[in-house]
Formats: structure tokens, C-alpha cells, sequence
């Protein structure tokens, strides 16, 4: 047995608690970095997981209908993916150099239902939400400061003012999906975390608070209704 297959194999013996067999199953179609799938085997299948992990999360919260609104658009992985596999895609991203690589990139690629946004999700969030009315909306929230050239605005999450900007506008939806990443930062018993990162438990008392259900898959917390 080759090593991809014996990966494959390990793989799908750990997501049957996931019931996302029939996704995965389209991901493998597609070119996957075995390097990655080697560490992330040797970690033991430790967080963070591979791009296509996420991607497979993607498609349980994605159709043709779908609108998306990404935060932190960075070298655009997530944004294509989206853009491959739903109706239209807006993306936000600060720092300007990462934006015109990445726009350039992806619409070179003929990648014509991406709406890009250079700024803070802070000041273009709510304008976009609030121009989205009885939509499928499902919202990427990955605009945290993770060094090297990310964005590093006053905080290094914005994820409680864009918490505040969905809330506003959440009852318009009857169906919404809101997917934050990195959630094994939202510690605050972790005395490495950044101080302006509220705890997961503060995100998941806001979800219920606002009818929505809530659960965690590897490093992405899941809010939907």
C-alpha cells in the first residue's frame, strides 16, 4: 500500500465521527500536497489541520446558492476553493500588499464571482452585510494577526466587532453559517494567548444567545442556524 493510501486510510478511520466520508471523498479528486499529509499523519492529526480538512468543512456549509463573505483574504487558498464551490464570494483583506497579489493571482485564474475588499472587516463587514437581504449566507471569519506580513490593526482579532456587525443583521437570514478559524487561540486559560482574545466560551454564549447551534470540528468553531 502506497503512503497516500495508507494516509487515506487513517484519515477516513477518524473522520467517521464526522460523517464527512462523502466530502472527503471529493477532496482526495483533487491535488493534495502529500508532504502535508505526511506531517499532519506524523502530529497524530493535531490542529492546525491541512487546507483541505477546512475544505471539507466548506462543502457541508456551501451550494450553488450560497453567498460567502470571507474575512482575511491572505494568499487567497480558501478564497478559490469558495469561489469553485459556491454563487459568490466577498473577500476582505487589509494589508495592501497581500490584497493586489492575491486579486491579481486569483483573477488570472478566471475567477469571476469574488468581490475583493481592501480594508479592515471592522469599517467593510457591515456594509456588505447589510447589502445582502434573504440570501444563503455563509460568513469565513479568518482575519486574526498571525505575524510574518498578516494585518495587525489595534487588535489582534476582530472577531467580537464582527460578532457585533452579524448580530445586527442576523434575523434578516433564515439561513446562516458563520465559521471562525484558529478557535484553539480563543483561551484564555493560555497564558501564551494574545489579551484581546476573548475565550471560546464568550463566542458560543453569544451563539446561543442569538439561536444559533454551535459545534467544533479540529480548529474551526461552527455557528449556524
Amino acid at each position: 500500500m502506497s503512503i497516500k493510501k495508507k494516509v487515506f486510510s487513517r484519515i477516513r478511520f477518524l473522520f467517521l465521527d464526522y460523517k464527512i466520508l462523502s466530502d472527503l471523498e471529493k477532496i482526495e479528486k483533487s491535488t493534495i500536497d502529500l508532504n502535508e499529509l505526511v506531517q499532519w499523519t506524523n502530529t497524530n492529526f493535531r490542529v492546525p489541520a491541512p487546507q483541505f480538512i477546512k475544505n471539507s468543512i466548506f462543502l457541508k456549509h456551501t451550494s450553488d446558492s450560497t453567498i460567502w463573505i470571507e474575512t482575511g483574504t491572505y494568499k487567497g487558498t480558501s478564497t478559490e476553493f469558495l469561489s469553485r464551490n459556491s454563487k459568490f464570494v466577498y473577500t476582505i483583506e487589509p494589508e495592501i500588499n497581500i490584497f493586489n497579489t492575491t486579486k491579481n493571482k486569483l483573477l488570472n485564474k478566471g475567477l469571476s464571482n469574488i468581490e475583493f475588499y481592501n480594508g479592515t472587516s471592522e469599517d467593510v463587514l457591515e456594509k456588505l452585510i447589510t447589502k445582502l437581504d434573504g440570501v444563503k449566507l455563509s460568513i469565513w471569519l479568518d482575519g486574526h494577526f498571525s505575524g510574518g506580513d498578516t494585518y495587525l490593526g489595534k487588535k489582534s482579532t476582530p472577531i467580537l466587532e464582527e460578532l457585533r456587525i452579524i448580530q445586527q443583521n442576523i434575523a434578516k437570514f433564515k439561513e446562516i453559517s458563520i465559521l471562525i478559524d484558529d478557535i484553539r487561540d480563543f483561551n484564555q486559560n493560555d497564558k501564551t494567548n494574545q489579551n484581546d482574545y476573548p475565550d471560546k466560551s464568550e463566542i458560543v454564549k453569544w451563539a446561543i444567545e442569538n439561536g444559533l447551534n454551535w459545534e467544533i470540528q479540529y480548529d474551526i468553531l461552527i455557528l449556524s442556524k
